[in-house]
């Protein structure tokens, strides 16, 4: 068994390797070299110590749908712990690099909002840089509530601004009195 994990470990490090040099060599191809990537992720066989380098890769040359499949993930409780830590920092890198968000819904970026720390400060930090509108309740919330950690609620605040709209405008209003 030990044998079988050295294997899968040396094996996964290779492909990781190709598709990194494929990707500096071959700019325009670079996005589609994530997809052996993917399937092996969702293949279930990567170890949990293994799944958050991958991630960061996929998140760095992936495209919108690639990243919407880490986003599931994440709101769907499949990643845990330290992945899911790592997952959401890449979701962000990705933005802020790449201007580049995942598909699908970003609504229940308000579930990650609620989790413990640090998910939830960097689950804020993307509901401002993707202007998750459907946020901005949780965030006012955060931000006018004098029990919020000082980090979280100038986190809340930062969102609130990006966001911008009439409730943003409120809690703004409401700070300032």
């Amino acid at each position: 068994m030990r044998i079988r994990s050295r294997i899968f470990s040396a094996l996964t490090l290779s492909v990781i390797t190709l598709f990194l040099n494929l990707a500096v060599q071959s700019p325009a191809t670079a996005q589609s070299s994530v997809s052996p990537m993917m399937k092996l992720l969702k293949s279930g066989r990567v170890p949990a110590s293994r799944q958050g380098t991958i991630i960061e890769l996929i998140c760095r040359k992936g495209n919108p749908e690639e990243l919407g499949f880490i986003w599931e993930q994440i709101v769907n409780d499949k990643f845990q712990g330290e992945v899911k830590e790592k997952s959401l920092i890449a979701l962000k890198e990705a933005f802020q690099t790449r201007k580049i968000k995942p598909t699908g819904s970003l609504a229940d970026i308000s579930k990650l909002i609620d989790a413990k720390p640090p998910v939830n400060q960097i689950a804020i930090e993307l509901a401002g840089l993707w202007k998750v509108s459907g946020a901005a309740a949780k965030l006012q919330e955060l931000a006018l509530s004098a029990k919020t950690d000082e980090k979280l609620r100038l986190a809340a605040i930062d969102a609130l601004v990006s966001i911008g709209g009439p409730e943003s405008i409120k809690a703004m209003q409401k700070l300032t009195q």
